[in-house]
């Protein structure tokens, strides 16, 4: 199964903040896509300061498919130790760190999310093979200029855009929450960059509760504004009730102002407003409302709000700013406060329907939603192309017939793990031996299964180490397929050519210790008779056959003779090589260099073993002494 390790600062339980919402929604976008989720939450926010959060901690694991909790140090969150601004890495935890180095170690994982730029670092722990997204939710270079207008010394994190986009090219890609943010970052910024909305597909089942045809009383019109109280919705609602103030005293027009969320306790008027705190829902508090406020004028990143709105078709006035992204557009949309002030005084004393105030939201909505499914979609299409896969079809051998290959192409598909995906193609009883102790990030499927998960993976190079072609192969333009020849002598086929991977070792050394190695070395010792090969000296060469039967001959007790023309006596040379003690045997070559020598002097050099012979020159002296050779039995020996 596809996987995906997320690592979030931001809990996804309880989802009542935007930052929160917005993590909930790209997670459950990956589970929706076929992933495995699991979630790494850094835990600083509120209560998860202070300790484990149980019952929160209960919901997120009904969410996910694992979750993790690693406790982040206290520093994170702090003012900027010098200046006004943050260094990129100032909140990185070296503890979390050697968190991810073991995870990685030991676990797989094809896509790694890491939300904010403050923890990109974690980035530089995947493997290269790892597909590596950067959740922006902001771009935090923007927030010191807005702030130093409203005269604030210090917004959670803060830091010069230099250093932010060196921070967000550590990502393959980088996700923006809206069109605006990607292209700026389109045209600085090193890695692919996809604008991601955000929408709750949720909320759009709760929508026809709040359809009503007219006001809730007939004496007023209720404008209900939820928010937390984050600078740019304290600043915004209070220039709203500033402005309102003189309008309604002049006018008695009849506004009924509510508000909600942690924003009441930093808000003061002289207007008789409603302040209910935090609210169960949004659902709910708006039932009770006639007309939503989105009054942020200023600020970075997207108005979570306002995607609640449109997703519930709540008829809304909305500051313009709040409104980009969204793709809302029509009068309900307002420059200034006052302007925001005016239109409540007019529709509370004009009383318009409310189908006309909700038809630009539903046609807002519409676009929005649209947004999403266009990032999804180009979101998905950049994880493959930066995802390129080295396919290594096996699928012919097993542990009776190609244990060498099998051996050799799985010590070698552990080093390219962190340059490319590497997928091999087995039989499903080798992938069943091979499985449970595959290296972390190599994957392995039979070749119908590589057809089902083709369309996770760009460009693609197919590596034919077994001669099965590349019929039933999901090929595409781009792709590529090269034969590995070095196994043509073990196929009955021609001599390899010089090309790339004829340069690779027979066996990584690392095959000595790799336990999927290990698992095909140990399964193709009952294939073959040990006891035959058990002699003090090997010899290789051109033999005849002992009554008609392709078998090792033997020569007294001393010698075992392999015949260098049938290839699975020479593989099974090669794997009794690799299982006997170093330097207990003699490997005596007697026949002309070919792919399969260069095999044998390399595992010999590996396991230490002494070789000896004449490559292509004459027979010199006897084999062994008072043994008389039968006509053309050899023409090159070396005693």
């Amino acid at each position: 199964m596809k996987s995906a390790l997320i690592l979030s600062p931001f809990a996804s339980w309880p989802a009542d903040v935007g930052h929160r919402r917005r993590t909930l929604q790209t997670t459950a976008m990956l589970k929706a896509l076929g992933y495995r989720i699991t979630f790494l939450l850094y835990a600083f926010e509120g209560p998860w300061y202070w300790r484990f959060q149980e019952e929160d901690f209960a919901e997120m694991a009904a969410q996910w498919d694992e979750v993790i909790v690693h406790h982040a140090d206290h520093s994170v969150g702090l003012p900027p130790k010098h200046g006004k601004l943050h260094h990129l890495d100032e909140w990185w935890s070296p503890a979390l760190e050697n968190h991810l180095a073991n995870l990685f170690s030991r676990r797989s994982y094809d896509i790694f999310v890491v939300h904010n730029v403050w923890l990109s670092r974690a980035l530089a722990t995947a493997p290269s093979g790892v597909v590596k997204v950067l959740e922006t939710h902001d771009l935090f270079f923007k927030r010191r200029a807005i702030l130093d207008r409203y005269g604030i010394g210090h917004d959670f994190f803060e830091i010069d855009e230099a250093s932010e986009l060196f921070g967000i090219d550590r990502a393959d890609i980088a996700v923006a929450i809206q069109d605006e943010d990607a292209r700026e970052l389109l045209g600085k910024a090193r890695s692919r960059v996809v604008s991601l909305p955000f929408f709750d597909d949720a909320l759009l089942a709760e929508a026809p509760g709040l359809l009503r045809g007219d006001y809730l009383h007939p004496n007023k019109v209720t404008f209900g504004f939820l928010g937390s109280a984050h600078t740019y919705n304290i600043h915004g609602m209070q220039a709203v009730l500033d402005a309102l103030e003189p309008r309604v005293a002049a006018s008695f027009a009849p506004v009924d102002v509510a508000l909600a969320g942690s924003v009441c306790d930093s808000i003061t008027s002289r207007l008789p407003i409603r302040k209910m705190g935090r609210v169960p829902t949004e659902t709910g508090f708006y039932a009770n409302c006639d007309i939503a406020l989105a009054a942020a004028f200023d600020g970075t990143g997207f108005k979570i709000k306002v995607g609640d709105c449109l997703a519930l078709g709540m008829p809304s006035l909305v500051a313009r700013h709040s409104a980009i992204g969204t793709g809302l557009k029509g009068s309900v949309v307002v420059d200034t406060p006052e302007e925001m002030a005016d239109l409540m005084v007019n529709i509370a004393l004009r009383r318009p329907a409310l189908a006309t105030l909700r038809a630009p939201i539903v046609a807002g909505r519409d676009e929005l939603r649209n947004r999403v499914a266009r990032g999804t979609a180009s979101l998905r299409q950049l994880m493959r192309d930066v995802r390129p896969v080295l396919v290594i079809d096996l699928s012919a051998y097993g542990p009776e017939f190609g244990a060498l290959p099998l051996m050799s192409w799985l010590a070698t598909a552990r080093h390219t793990v962190r340059l490319v995906a590497p997928v091999l193609l087995l039989r499903a009883d080798v992938l069943k031996i091979v499985e449970p102790v595959l290296a972390p990030g190599v994957r392995a499927t039979t070749r119908e299964g590589f057809a089902e998960i083709r369309d996770d993976f760009g460009r693609a190079r197919f590596i034919d180490a077994c001669g099965t072609g590349t019929t039933g192969l999901p090929l595409r333009m781009g792709d590529k397929w090269v034969r590995d020849t070095r196994w043509n002598w073990l196929l009955q086929e021609d001599d390899a050519q010089v090309e790339a991977m004829s340069y690779l070792p027979i066996v990584h050394p690392d095959g000595k210790w790799d336990p999927s190695v290990l698992a095909v070395q140990k399964a193709a010792r009952k294939h073959r008779d040990r006891a035959v090969l058990d002699a003090e000296k090997l010899v290789v060469g051109v033999w005849p056959d002992s009554g008609g039967k392709r078998r090792v001959m033997r020569l007294k007790d001393r010698f075992a003779c392999v015949d260098i023309r049938y290839a699975r006596q020479v593989e099974d040379l090669m794997l009794e090589m690799l299982d006997i003690p170093e330097g207990s045997r003699e490997i005596i070559w007697c026949a002309d260099t070919s792919a399969a020598s260069q095999m044998v002097f390399q595992i010999a050099g590996l396991t230490k073993q002494t070789v000896s012979g004449l490559l292509g020159g004459p027979v010199v002296g006897k084999f062994v002494p008072g043994y008389r050779f039968a006509p053309g039995f050899a023409d090159r020996l070396l005693a």
